[in-house]
């Protein structure tokens, strides 16, 4: 695959992977494998050539078995760029004498992707964000989920949450709202309301009552 640096003219080439993969081995028994397959963006400069660039799509994969068969460990993650959306996500599992553990995510992002010379990627300007994790382990696990949108930056910086959702093994807390310092106190969430099955309260005063964060104002 030859890749150039988005020069039209005095451009350099290399050659660059678009899938490859490792393997170790003991007695015809294999042990580790990781793979990696990687999608170019085309060069609107040079017909047929791709850009040494941010990629498209990314994926990886791989896996460790234990020696006396069965596996221990097992991941993947894949990333992806498109004309309008950015998207990632993966997972990493292992596992061993009678316990388990592992993490998950998937997040995309709507937004306008602006490239530069011969289509290198020059900057992404969110329009929102769709996000969802999880990590367990040892019968205890963590969930945390979330639509964000109307992103605003300088020194007002501010986003709105929507269908947040924090699970902590049975337990669950719900969160919507705008995020910011709107009364300038340099503790933010005066505007998002937590919901417990206690009742609710702000995200502002959640940090001061149960992480001690001071205002300073």
């Amino acid at each position: 695959m030859l890749t150039n640096d988005g020069s039209p003219y005095q451009g350099y080439f290399i050659e660059a992977p678009t899938k490859m993969t490792a393997k170790v081995s003991l007695d015809a028994q294999v042990l580790a494998q990781g793979t990696l397959a990687v999608a170019w963006h085309p060069s609107s400069c040079l017909a047929g050539k791709y850009l040494y660039d941010a990629p498209d799509a990314l994926e990886l994969s791989g896996f460790v078995n234990r020696p006396g068969g069965g596996r221990a460990i097992e991941a993947s993650a894949r990333y992806s760029i498109g004309a309008s959306k950015v998207h990632t996500s993966g997972s990493l599992s292992a596992k061993g004498a009678g316990n388990e553990a592992s993490v998950q995510w998937d997040v995309s992002s709507v937004g306008a992707v602006e490239r530069s010379g011969c289509g290198r990627l020059s900057n992404f300007m969110p329009a929102n964000l769709d996000f969802s994790a999880g990590v367990s382990a040892d019968g205890q696990s963590l969930a945390l989920s979330f639509l964000a949108d109307q992103f605003k930056s300088g020194p007002e910086a501010s986003f709105r949450l929507q269908n947040g959702v924090l699970k902590v093994n049975k337990k669950q807390v719900t969160f919507s709202g705008v995020l910011d310092d709107a009364n300038g106190n340099c503790v933010p969430g005066e505007n998002v309301t937590l919901t417990f099955s206690s009742g609710s309260t702000s995200l502002e005063a959640f940090l001061i009552g149960q992480f001690g964060l001071r205002t300073c104002r």
